[in-house]
């Protein structure tokens, strides 16, 4: 793989087409290097439009999701920013660049994801002194009230057991006039092709899938509208949010190591070995007969910011 090329059609055809036109933000993304932040398994998706799949259930921010929330934020000068789950740390990275006077906490539920994005950040910069990794949950973060200036999290608040919990602790953290400003996925359940495949090859094999998940979670956003209203009954005000829609083009094969290693991990982890061999090959088979235009996903999510109000006097 052209490296190099692959970055540039990257935001040529990626980022630039969903509206991301402010220079600095596509110029920090050519100098950010992506592929040091992907897992090896999974190296080859660095530079494809799509989450990629992380340890502990999460996935990395797809390139134009990043440069949208990068794009939409302001930082005065000298403030703080805490980051609700880090992942590798691309979106730290990229903002460190960005705003080179904040200061940054990252915040990880897991220890083990925590150390790799500090690992991924500390290779990137190795004399950065701006940011603190600390391990903490969405509902109980590990920073005192009132000081931070901007919270920041993808794709995180669909995964905690209660969203308004979660947004309620940013409230009580978070500066007065502070803004809180989050991506997640939105509840449309959308007919995929390519889904309904892998279905009928776990049928195919007789395995009976495990019910309920590993954990109880908040799910899916169901709108824009209740976004904003879970947002002004956790506290804030000036609440606003964007629908927008992500357009995958997977391939077989990446749509078959996304359904393994992440959106079917519940049902991979009770197989044994045997049995999982059996099924990725039955479910390439299934998806090697699929056309292109068959991979094309449609995945809505929806963008939320709010404001912390200043106290009345």
């Amino acid at each position: 793989m052209n490296v190099e090329q692959a970055r540039f059609n990257m935001i040529e055809q990626q980022i630039r087409p969903w509206e991301v036109l402010d220079d600095s933000v596509l110029q920090l993304l050519a100098v950010v290097k992506r592929e040091d932040f992907v897992p090896p398994a999974q190296r080859a998706l660095a530079f494809v439009d799509t989450e990629v799949p992380l340890p502990e259930g999460q996935c990395m921010l797809a390139p134009r999701v990043e440069a949208r929330l990068l794009q939409e934020l302001k930082l005065q000068r000298h403030e703080k920013v805490l980051e609700v789950g880090a992942g590798t740390g691309t979106l730290l990275l990229a903002a460190l660049e960005r705003w080179p006077l904040a200061e940054f906490v990252a915040t990880e539920p897991a220890r083990g994801m925590l150390d790799l994005a500090e690992s991924r950040v500390r290779a990137a910069r190795p004399s950065e002194s701006r940011v603190a990794f600390l391990e903490g949950l969405a509902d109980a973060l590990p920073v005192g009230e009132g000081s931070i200036d901007l919270i920041i999290s993808s794709f995180v608040l669909q995964l905690v057991p209660d969203r308004l919990a979660a947004l309620r602790e940013a409230a009580r953290v978070i500066a007065p006039n502070g803004m809180v400003s989050y991506v997640t996925w939105l509840d449309r359940d959308r007919p995929f092709i390519p889904a309904e495949e892998f279905d009928e090859a776990v049928y195919d094999l007789e395995i009976d899938e495990p019910e309920g998940t590993d954990e109880p979670h908040a799910g899916d956003v169901r709108s824009g509208r209740a976004a904003t209203d879970e947002l002004r009954r956790a506290g804030f005000v000036r609440a606003s949010a964007t629908e927008g829609e992500l357009i995958y083009g997977w391939t077989h094969e990446t749509y078959l190591a996304y359904k393994l290693a992440y959106d079917e991990r519940s049902l991979m982890r009770s197989l044994k070995a045997p049995q999982r061999k059996r099924l990725e090959n039955r479910a390439r088979e299934r998806l090697s007969r699929l056309k292109e235009r068959d991979f094309r996903w449609h995945a809505p999510v929806v963008f939320a910011r709010a404001l912390k109000p200043v106290a009345s006097r």
